[in-house]
């Protein structure tokens, strides 16, 4: 069934089993499925929720629609509810009607929004989460954020598109753990930084001065596939030639396999205009 899921909805499943066997259910329910999106994907919840509630208090309420039990070990096997099972062909069935060869966590989030009468999707309604203007949502962010699978032909680093959007959307905590713990970044004014915690400082700074990037149109330029390795570079606008037109953006960045997947060890921003140590304006 999880076949064409993406790494990140699988691990959506994940934890909604996880979820429940915390909470005793014999089975996966729909408020699990939820909880489960919401542990896995913040960017996401982010996004789409518009800030109408916090994740922390988002959780709360789920968790006022949860009968709690005693918890069940994570060895035992679960079934999914029917609405849960529902949910989850529902995604299918969305990310078909979006041309979309993966189920995605936004699929996920659509499939929980058609069924009506669940707990989790009253808990989605009442903060003014609408399957349709989702949808609307969902195939304006794919105009913004290629697939690096389709333009490489490869899906072993399409994680990609994760790190322009948590670039855009200026979460630079999300964006630094997407490096390795050694991984280094360097900014538009040449600073560096190594390692996650460093990265984030730096990109903190860096985000601050500049808010536009989310209505940037990126566009991959160049794929470069070696073994374990691979290099990306990545241009906002209709950037040409060797340095990136003014006010647009040019990162490269460069993708190594670990054990636990495909991870930045390298990357850098120039910002077109700007000079050494000047920043972004």
């Amino acid at each position: 069934m999880f076949e064409r899921y993406t790494e990140k909805a699988r691990r959506t499943i994940f934890f909604a089993r996880y979820e429940a066997s915390q909470y005793g259910s014999p089975a996966i329910e729909t408020e699990h499925l939820l909880l489960g999106l919401l542990r896995e994907d913040a960017l996401l919840a982010r996004r789409w929720l518009n800030g109408s509630a916090n994740l922390e208090s988002l959780r709360s309420e789920i968790e006022t629609h949860i009968t709690r039990g005693e918890r069940i070990s994570t060895s035992v096997d679960m079934r999914l509810s029917a609405e849960c099972a529902r949910a989850l062909r529902q995604a299918t069935e969305e990310a078909d009607r979006m041309a979309s060869e993966r189920v995605g966590t936004e699929h996920v989030l659509l499939g929980l929004l058609e069924q009506k009468e669940c707990p989790a999707t009253r808990v989605l309604t009442a903060h003014g989460i609408d399957a349709e203007k989702l949808r609307v949502e969902i195939g304006e962010a794919a105009a913004h954020w290629p697939s690096l699978a389709t333009a490489s032909g490869d899906p072993r680093v399409a994680r990609i598109g994760t790190v322009l959007e948590l670039w855009a959307a200026g979460m630079a905590k999300e964006f630094a753990m997407q490096f390795s713990p050694e991984g280094h970044y360097a900014d538009p004014s040449g600073a560096t930084a190594t390692g996650p915690e460093e990265i984030a400082l730096l990109a903190a700074r860096l985000f601050k001065t500049t808010k536009d990037w989310l209505s940037k149109r990126w566009q991959i330029r160049d794929v470069q596939l070696v073994e374990s390795i691979a290099v990306v570079s990545v241009d906002s606008g209709a950037c040409s030639g060797a340095e990136p037109a003014p006010g647009e953006i040019r990162l490269i960045l460069l993708f190594k396999r670990f054990s636990d997947g495909w991870r930045l060890l390298d990357a850098e921003t120039a910002i077109g205009g700007s000079r050494p140590g000047e920043g972004a304006s």
